[in-house]
């Protein structure tokens, strides 16, 4: 089942400073490791929470 990801301002502040204070690619991982987000959840996410550039992830992840 696939997660229906909508922040309002408040929570992505929040949210992305949390993200920040541990490993947020790990994270990431898990939710498309796992299929709860698919590429574009996950490119969308990113770019909301401004942790990381989606190209960059997904540079990395594909290398990897």
């Amino acid at each position: 089942m696939k997660a229906n990801i909508s922040l309002n301002q408040r929570q992505s502040e929040f949210l992305r400073d949390l993200l920040h204070t541990i490993h947020p690619e790990h994270i990431i991982d898990f939710l498309v490791d796992n299929d709860i987000l698919d590429d574009e959840d996950t490119k969308n996410l990113l770019k909301q929470l401004e942790i990381m550039d989606p190209e960059y992830y997904f540079g990395v992840k594909n290398a990897g």
